[in-house]
């Protein structure tokens, strides 16, 4: 397994990407210029998983989280990394 798949543009992470880490979790989603920008998947080792989107880095929209088997955990919105939850 490659622990990235993407693109950099001038140095930076850039456009959509998928990112393992060491701990078992994954990133997959948008980069824009070295930041999140856009809609994400998150899954940590466990198969638990945030599907929302970023902002400059910050989770930012609506969200939802379920755990390995696909059920509702938690779901609201995020403010410039604030989470607001239903």
């Amino acid at each position: 397994m490659t622990p990235f798949e993407g693109n950099f543009k001038n140095g930076k992470i850039d456009g959509e990407v998928i990112i393992h880490y060491a701990n078992g979790s994954r990133f997959k989603g948008s980069y824009k210029k070295g930041m999140r920008n856009g809609p994400a998947i998150e899954e940590d080792k466990d198969g638990n998983r945030f599907e929302g989107s970023y902002v400059d880095d910050r989770r930012d929209g609506r969200f939802v989280e379920k755990d390995r088997n696909g059920n509702v955990t938690r779901s609201g919105r995020y403010e410039s990394g604030r989470r607001f939850e239903n």
